[in-house]
């Protein structure tokens, strides 16, 4: 008869995902989106020190996996070049008529490949359903700003009245970090686990403006 000592030990599982975190700077340009954000009442907003651009959001994944994940995102990240972006705008997700978080667009080239090859660098690891859906569908460069408090709310949201973001800098992405997400009564704690380089040529340093230049 089987004791419960003969039994397989279940694996332990983190919920993991790969960011890229704004500099303080630019996440403080934010600042009258926020305000904005807290007079509409609708959504609660995400803590500044959590906001980042998801890469790869990997579910619960195996703890054991993180030195495999280390080794091959060390190797693909090498190859990638450093990503600028720009701000775009305040938009609703998945869509205006359910508004379930508030973001803010990111544009900019260099997003959509670097994520399909960290994403493809993790499936080859741990590939979990999480993975396995995001490989298959497009994805837009965002940072979260607020979360819905209640469906009915958060339809009253009035995207019109936004203010455009003005004065927030470009965004350039050197690095990215695979970081543990833990659920608590009192929300989420992020936890970064190890950090990888863009290590491959980087994009041109902005011209300073001239007159008669328009952005």
């Amino acid at each position: 008869m089987n004791t419960a000592n003969d039994r397989p030990t279940e694996p332990v599982l983190w919920r993991l995902f790969i960011a890229a975190h704004p500099a303080p700077a630019f996440l403080d340009a934010l600042a009258p989106v926020d305000r904005w954000l807290r007079r509409a009442g609708t959504h609660r907003l995400i803590p500044t020190d959590q906001r980042h651009v998801t890469f790869a959001f990997l579910g619960d994944a195996p703890r054991d996996r993180v030195g495999p994940l280390r080794r091959a995102l060390d190797e693909t990240c090498a190859g990638l070049s450093p990503i600028t972006l720009t701000p775009g705008r305040v938009v609703a997700l998945p869509a205006p008529s359910s508004p379930r978080v508030v973001a803010l667009s990111l544009e900019g080239a260099g997003f959509a490949e670097a994520r399909t090859a960290v994403l493809t660098a993790v499936s080859k690891v741990t590939p979990t359903d999480a993975v396995t859906r995001d490989l298959e569908r497009a994805a837009r460069a965002h940072i979260t700003l607020a979360r819905r408090r209640r469906v009915a709310a958060a339809r009253r949201l009035d995207l019109a009245s936004a203010p455009t973001p003005a004065g927030v800098p470009p965004l350039t992405i050197r690095r990215l970090r695979l970081v543990r997400s833990t659920l608590t009564p009192a929300g989420p704690e992020h936890h970064a686990i190890f950090e990888m380089s863009l290590a491959g040529p980087g994009p041109p340093e902005p011209t300073p403006n001239t007159p008669g230049d328009t952005h």
